[in-house]
């Protein structure tokens, strides 16, 4: 049931930051009202703190439904399968497949949660932006900056295509 409660939340929170985000690209193409009147600041904080309570929230179920799941660890999904050599039954040498510690994907990971923080606080200055002034400004640079983050995924996704067409 956890899983299946956890699993609703993300989605929940897929199209709320989808929607809003379809939201924000056509009210940043729409001309600025002239009557804008930024709220408190207090507002503007508290809005932001509920985005990231939310972000929190969402990681602390994730952690929880795998820390649950006793099959699942963060070394194995961080290892990789490796051919090693060892000493068969009859003296001979066999090839086996183990998994083995990965030192790119440790990188990748470290480089995700770095890079989630810098998404999180330049998220941060777009939403303080975007309630002073009504609008977001240069939302050509963001896009860009956010589409160069998915980068970080490429070799991944090369992977996967290169072992669709691999021979079995």
């Amino acid at each position: 049931m956890t899983k299946l409660k956890a699993g609703g939340f993300l989605a929940f929170v897929c199209v709320l930051l989808a929607s809003a985000a379809a939201w924000a690209a056509d009210a940043a193409s729409a001309p600025a009202s002239t009557g804008w009147q930024a709220p408190p600041d207090q507002f503007i904080y508290a809005v932001i703190v509920i985005v990231y309570l939310g972000v929190f929230i969402a990681f602390a179920i994730v952690c929880r439904v795998l820390s649950e799941n006793q099959s699942w660890s963060l070394a194995t999904a961080l290892s990789e399968e490796a051919d090693i050599t060892v000493d068969g039954p009859n003296g001979q040498q066999v090839k086996k497949t183990e998994l083995a510690a990965s030192s790119s994907r440790l990188i990748a990971f470290v480089g995700t949660i770095a890079i989630l923080f810098l998404f999180l606080g330049f998220g941060a200055f777009i939403l303080w932006e975007y309630a002073e002034k009504g609008t977001v400004s240069n939302t050509d640079t963001i896009g860009k900056y956010l589409l160069g983050g998915l980068t970080l995924f490429a070799p991944y996704i090369v992977n996967k295509f290169s072992s669709v067409f691999a021979p079995k």
